[in-house]
């Protein structure tokens, strides 16, 4: 089992617990199944599938990627390839880093790039995980 799904699958149950013991002294009965319904409701928004992403282990397409490479131009030519030498998997705050461009320029880079379908952006935490798609 993934180490996620057993973390949240045990947090599930612990609060399922701490809610049942603590509904036993107040309310008795009733609050025992508002106590499992909501380990239930934990379980489901923590376990529920994310959209499936290509992942970056998997072969790229050389010539479709120099295809896409070829139709850009200056900053977001620039980014699109930094994503490329890491292997299409990079943080947001990495590209920063790697080009002299400000924090909201690589954000409207980005945002550029994934509205033509060349990446996508996934929240990891505070960060961004940069993908090409």
């Amino acid at each position: 089992m993934e180490k996620n799904k057993l973390m949240v699958i045990i947090v599930a149950i612990s609060s399922f617990i701490i809610g049942l013991s603590f509904s036993y002294d107040i309310f008795r009965i009733p609050a025992i199944i508002a106590a499992g319904i909501g380990g239930a409701a934990a379980a489901y928004i923590f376990l529920k599938e994310e959209p499936a992403v290509k992942d970056a282990k998997e072969k790229i397409d050389l010539t479709s990627l120099l295809d896409k490479l070829n139709k850009l131009e200056g900053n977001e030519k620039q980014i699109f390839e930094e994503i490329i030498s890491h292997e299409g998997k990079v943080l947001q705050s990495e590209l920063v880093e790697k080009s002299s461009l400000s924090k909201a320029s690589v954000s409207r880079i980005l945002d550029s790039l994934e509205s033509k379908g060349l990446i996508v952006r996934q929240r990891h935490g505070m960060k961004n995980i940069i993908l090409l798609k």
